[in-house]
């Protein structure tokens, strides 16, 4: 059950970075993608999902938080707005969603740099809406 654990996670993860990379380049629809597929990988696992954090295995929770990363982020790039943890289509434990949107603060910091370096004003200011919202 561990090794399938592993598996699940790794496969997760190679997805939550394929959409992260793909919001960095503005490929919305490659990331849409990703996420879709690690959202639907982590429902077929439901039993493995749904466990505490304090029970569930450790590269399994940061997968879970890389996921909420991009769907915080991936939200926030199309509305202007953080998603709120009810609007997550898993359920997750509140650390759980804490640490997404950190990691999702932390891509952004990426983002709003690569933007500026393109002399985009309008996404440069979007980005710090973030931590002042």
């Amino acid at each position: 059950e561990r090794d399938a654990g592993y598996a699940l996670s790794r496969e997760i993860n190679a997805l939550t970075a394929e959409a992260a990379n793909a919001l960095q380049y503005g490929a919305a629809d490659t990331a849409d993608e990703a996420v879709s597929k690690a959202q639907d990988l982590l429902r077929a696992h439901q039993e493995k999902a749904t466990r505490l954090p304090g029970s569930r295995d450790g590269m399994l929770q940061q997968a879970c938080e890389h996921l909420i990363k991009v769907s915080v982020l991936r939200e926030f790039l199309n509305t202007g707005m953080v998603l709120p943890r009810s609007s997550l289509s898993q359920s997750f434990a509140d650390e759980e969603y804490i640490s997404g949107v950190i990691l999702a603060a932390q891509e952004l910091t990426r983002y709003a740099l690569r933007r500026a370096t393109a002399i985009d004003r309008k996404s440069v200011w979007l980005c710090r809406g973030f931590i002042t919202d």
